[in-house]
């Protein structure tokens, strides 16, 4: 049979199934169900084991593969992938790119979903890597800085629930294999003449009997994997779903496992079961077992032939604030005045120049607030004129009025018609009565004006009208300039007004400041801290927020001997202006046993 496993690390990975079916086992955190569609027949792995073969697409090469999956926190070798590989073909989960039929979305073994927010795939990638390293308080950080950006994401969430569930658990929370310990070149090379006999005819293998998590070999599974009826004893299959030992494919896995069929599984309650060979001697330690403690026998052989004085490089930590590194921009009032209204919300970003508050002149205000009352005023007494404009006195004086004006006219036309006529005589006696006539009806109508005015309020009307039209150019001549009377930001920041609107304030009192955070100050505490060498333009780790999950590089700029300040360049404004944590210092090289008992 050909050997699936690549041999080199720029080999190309092989391609998984698209058919297959991957579900959560009930009540197994950590755990999948893996089979091929339409086979009752599922093979249980852990979550690490499948985000391995999910990176297997028959396109990246092995190298890249291992740094992927060292971003997400699962050291991979070049031989324990090839013993993966060759497990998961001896599983049937591999095939050929040209053998893959095109499938319905709903039939792959992926189901696709949206592209996530590389702030949000970082924030996971994180989440798992520390997860993996049993930091589950640091991994719970991520996780709830993560589902605040994106609170959907169900990844997320369901990997947060597994840390909820293990921190609660403490001291009783049992410790995941890796995947190097699952897939260790030593410990399945020991494992390949057992699988050999166990492929041998008449007798069936623990791979073929469908050994897997929550199967552990017992004296009576023994006794029936010897004599080739272990699938009978278990009932035909395995509690996780394993392969009958009657089925031809499944006999032959063993053997397309290559060196060791099968690896350390956990059973139904989380805990890792034996190896399968260990049916055949139930007696015998597992070598998987024993080889952790003989390294553990082997440190302190070494920490007692001198290890002691061994030393090594430690961090201490030390109390940080982290403030923006210019000082803040002053927005003071020119002169004494009221502000109005805030034009911008507080903590909004403003670029210089824009408008942030509407600023008043008190004797502005109080000229308008006046021209207010007077106009109120004439608008009364408008509305007391027009109501005896309308009375019957003055409608009959102004009919009279109207009548002597027109009779008026008339005459001078008749008289201006008649200046024009050559007959001189005649026309002078015409002219001579006409002019007595036009000047007795102008003494009628200014006779009539006289009672027109006295009897209507038409003038005090006119009067009133003017008066409050010139009361309203000056209102909107003094609108404009209180209008002028805008305070705009004079540098690029956050806005942070000091004052509330309607408050009154004098000439130089300072309205608001305007904080630039994209250069961040770091003050570092060294008081009582026992550092290493440290000294300027060295890059320092720095943590703050909840749980401290967020960290960020900054680079110190001075180093004192009670405290140092660093620089944090923040141009998009990703991290808080003001925030306090801590510093992750240099401590110097001290002796390795030192270290191990003060962490």
């Amino acid at each position: 049979m050909t050997d699936p496993a690549p041999r080199l690390l720029s080999d190309i990975v092989p391609l998984l199934r698209s058919d297959l079916s991957i579900a959560l086992k009930p009540d197994s955190p950590g755990l999948y169900e893996v089979g091929r569609r339409g086979d009752s027949r599922t093979f249980t792995m852990y979550d690490f084991e499948v985000s391995i073969a999910r990176m297997l697409n028959g396109r990246r090469t092995v190298a890249e593969l291992i740094e992927s999956a060292a971003r997400i926190g699962i050291p991979v070798s070049l031989e324990s992938f090839q013993k993966f590989v060759r497990q998961l073909e001896a599983y049937g989960f591999l095939t050929e790119a040209e053998a893959e039929p095109p499938l319905a979305e709903d039939e792959a073994t992926w189901v696709p979903r949206a592209e996530w927010k590389p702030e949000v795939r970082e924030l996971f990638q994180s989440a798992l890597r520390t997860f993996r390293k049993n930091w589950l308080v640091e991994a719970r950080g991520y996780l709830e800085a993560l589902l605040q950006i994106s609170p959907e994401v169900s990844e997320a969430i369901e990997l947060l629930a597994r840390i909820e569930e293990r921190i609660d658990a403490g001291d009783a929370a049992l410790p995941q294999p890796t995947f190097e310990e699952l897939h260790a070149p030593d410990v399945l090379a020991s494992q390949s003449a057992a699988a050999s006999t166990a492929s041998a005819p008449g007798a069936t293998s623990a791979m073929a009997a469908g050994t897997r998590p929550g199967t552990v070999g017992t004296g009576a599974s023994a006794a029936a994997h010897v004599s080739g009826s272990l699938g009978e004893a278990n009932g035909g299959a395995t509690a996780g779903g394993g392969w009958p030992a009657a089925d031809e494919e499944s006999a032959a896995a063993p053997e397309a496992l290559g060196d060791g069929a099968a690896s350390v599984r956990p059973d139904a309650s989380g805990v890792p079961s034996a190896h399968p060979d260990d049916a055949l001697e139930p007696s015998a330690p597992s070598r998987r077992r024993r080889w952790p403690l003989a390294i553990a026998a082997g440190v302190l052989v070494l920490a007692m032939a001198g290890g002691l004085a061994v030393p090594v490089e430690v961090t201490v930590t030390a109390p940080v604030e982290i403030s923006p590194a210019a000082p803040p921009f002053e927005l003071t009032a020119p002169k004494d005045g009221r502000v109005g209204r805030l034009l911008v919300e507080p903590g909004a970003w403003v670029e210089p120049g824009a408008v942030v508050a509407a600023y008043e002149d008190p004797a502005v205000a109080d000229r308008l607030k006046a021209i207010s009352d007077e106009l109120a005023g004439l608008e009364e007494r408008l509305a007391v004129l027009r109501r005896r404009a309308e009375s019957s006195a003055a409608r009959r004086a102004r009919a009279a009025e109207q009548k002597m004006q027109a009779e008026v006219k008339r005459l001078e036309a008749s008289r201006a018609k008649l200046a024009k006529q050559t007959r001189v005589a005649k026309i002078r006696r015409t002219l001579a009565a006409l002019d007595r006539k036009l000047k007795k009806a102008r003494a009628e109508w200014e006779r009539a004006k006289a009672l027109l005015a006295k009897r209507s309020p038409q003038a005090a009307i006119d009067a009133a009208v003017a008066k409050a039209e010139a009361l309203r150019t000056e209102r909107s001549t003094l609108e404009a300039a209180r209008a002028a009377l805008k305070l705009d930001a004079g540098a690029a920041g956050t806005f942070a007004p000091a004052i509330q609107p309607g408050a009154a304030v004098k000439t130089g009192e300072v309205i608001a400041r305007i904080e630039d955070p994209r250069t961040l100050a770091a003050q570092i505490d060294l008081r009582g801290v026992q550092t290493g060498r440290l000294a300027p333009g060295q890059r320092v780790t720095l943590r703050f927020g909840e749980h401290l999950a967020h960290r960020v590089e900054a680079v110190l700029t001075r180093v004192g001997t009670a405290d140092a300040t660093a620089t944090v360049e923040n141009p998009r404004r990703a991290f808080p202006s003001h925030a306090r944590g801590e510093a992750v210092l240099p401590g110097g090289r001290r002796p390795w046993l030192t270290r191990v008992f003060a962490d």
